[in-house]
């Protein structure tokens, strides 16, 4: 099903004019980071308002890189989301005790203040932010191959793969330990399973693909700013989970994308200028 979507999205990019294709890219990244809130949200029980501010973690480490190593842009994608799971990691310790209107308390106010981290550091661009170049499209593509078209085969096979992990990630024992823990707690706990230890585990993994989705949403928009990752856009991924009835494998990815980019509702915004 997955290769099929991919063949797919191959004919479709280039079936279709300039503006599309990059809405197309954009809608993919809100794929990806939608799919992270349901991980963590839909099977784990966990509510997140912050989840913008760990996309924000993927895209600085990302560009942090690109700019002062010049690294490969896989590596950087890589990086971005190791970067971010273990920001998810630390958050997800210190939040493992919390449940409820205190969790989402506590992760709302991490995506009021970690942005507005980046003013205090230069190495991080202040308020104007990084630039994020991924480089242009490989030659052998052809000429008439645009940079649009490249973001969205690079956000679109992102997706892909994110969609075929989550979903097996959910078919699993660590998904069944997740579903259980939600459903009770205590019960889950009789039966052997550590909670705390699988509430962590779904907080790193969720901020992992958040930190991906950040990282192709600074390749999109092709800068790193705190703006690009205000409190809106946590309640979007929210909102897009929402649309998509908490469950991967009912089709609603792609239409739940569309309705979650807090710039331009009507799909996916206009390309930089």
């Amino acid at each position: 099903m997955f290769i099929l979507g991919g063949v797919v999205l191959y004919f479709l990019s280039g079936m279709v004019d300039e503006l599309r294709v990059y809405q197309g890219a954009t809608i993919a990244v809100y794929v990806i980071a939608i799919s992270s809130i349901i991980l963590l949200t839909g099977y784990s029980g966990q509510v997140s308002l912050g989840h913008g501010a760990l996309m924000a973690v993927g895209a600085y480490a990302a560009a942090v890189l690109r700019i002062e190593f010049n690294l490969p842009i896989i590596l950087c994608f890589v990086v971005a989301v190791l970067a971010a799971a273990i920001g998810g990691a630390l958050l997800g310790a210190a939040a493992a005790r919390l449940s409820g209107p205190y969790l989402a308390g506590t992760t709302l106010a991490l995506a009021i203040g970690l942005p507005s981290l980046a003013n205090q550091f230069a190495v991080l661009g202040g308020e104007q932010g990084l630039l994020f170049d991924v480089g242009f499209p490989p030659l052998a593509l052809g000429e008439d191959f645009t940079q649009y078209k490249w973001f969205f085969w690079i956000a679109a096979l992102a997706a892909l793969i994110s969609m075929w992990v989550v979903r097996n990630l959910l078919s699993s024992a660590y998904g069944r330990a997740w579903r259980a823990g939600r459903g009770n707690e205590v019960a889950a706990q009789l039966a052997g399973i550590n909670t705390a230890r699988s509430k962590v585990l779904a907080f790193t993994i969720s901020a992992g693909i958040a930190g991906l989705a950040g990282a192709l949403l600074a390749m999109t928009i092709g800068t790193v700013s705190p703006s690009a990752f205000p409190l809106a856009l946590s309640f979007s991924l929210l909102t897009g989970a929402v649309l998509s009835h908490n469950h991967p494998r009912r089709g609603h990815y792609w239409r739940s994308g569309f309705g979650s980019n807090p710039r331009d509702r009507r799909c996916g915004g206009s390309p930089p200028r």
